[in-house]
């Protein structure tokens, strides 16, 4: 569940104890590399567990962390959860840091010459439109960005709510026509986000008319107009 931390309150807090979002893809990159190179897991175990996730859906008992020790359970029933609406990001996590990796990674795993860095404008909405303070503003420094993009039959305002139960359901066919971008830069001066992704696949939403907004990943509201 690192790409999808669970929510909390974005207000109230100071820039010394907001907690942000510095568990991303590429933390996770660096997650598989230590397994393998110093837990001492079969390499084949991490590129079967990338060929499956790659693949749009899991089965995994795995759950984002409660919220009270109490809510603490010993054992929780499999379930499958669709990865569909996180490949940009894993696609350009396994590209960029394949050197490093002392394992082999799936054949599907595409070349570097295949991504192109894009940037959009993103101006933040008024913290006064949802009656909130100034910690809700979107900064470079908040940590807690990133951008969501969809198909024009869906609504933003719909999706980002509730990502974490009915857009990670496979038989949804929402996270067929959603992608949540977090491994992005923000210009809080030119309201610029800056991403890269496969050439092909922004061809293939451009062709679509996908849409893009910023969202917080701490409140998961929409952030941009």
């Amino acid at each position: 569940m690192i790409a999808t931390p669970e929510k909390r309150s974005p207000f109230g807090m100071t820039n010394d104890d907001r907690f942000d979002y510095p568990l991303n893809l590429l933390s996770y990159m660096h997650l598989l590399r230590h397994l393998v190179s110093y837990v001492g897991y079969p390499p084949h175990w991490i590129s079967g567990l990338l060929s499956t996730i790659l693949s749009g859906t899991i089965v995994t008992k795995a759950r984002p962390p409660p919220n009270h020790m109490k809510d603490i359970t010993n054992a929780t029933p499999s379930i499958s959860i669709s990865t569909r609406p996180f490949l940009p990001d894993l696609e350009l996590a396994l590209s960029s840091y394949a050197p490093m990796f002392s394992f082999g990674l799936p054949l599907s795993i595409l070349s570097s010459s295949e991504f192109q860095q894009y940037s959009l404008f993103m101006p933040p909405l008024n913290p006064s439109s949802y009656n909130q303070n100034q910690h809700y503003r979107m900064s470079c420094n908040a940590g807690v960005l990133a951008l969501l993009f969809y198909h024009p039959s869906e609504s933003p305002q719909a999706v980002v709510p509730v990502f974490h139960t009915k857009i990670l359901d496979p038989a949804d066919s929402t996270n067929q026509r959603v992608y949540l971008v977090s491994i992005l830069t923000y210009d809080d001066v030119a309201k610029e986000a800056a991403f890269t992704m496969t050439k092909g696949r922004v061809s293939r939403m451009m062709d679509e008319g996908w849409y893009a907004v910023m969202v917080r990943t701490d409140a998961w509201l929409v952030a941009s107009e």
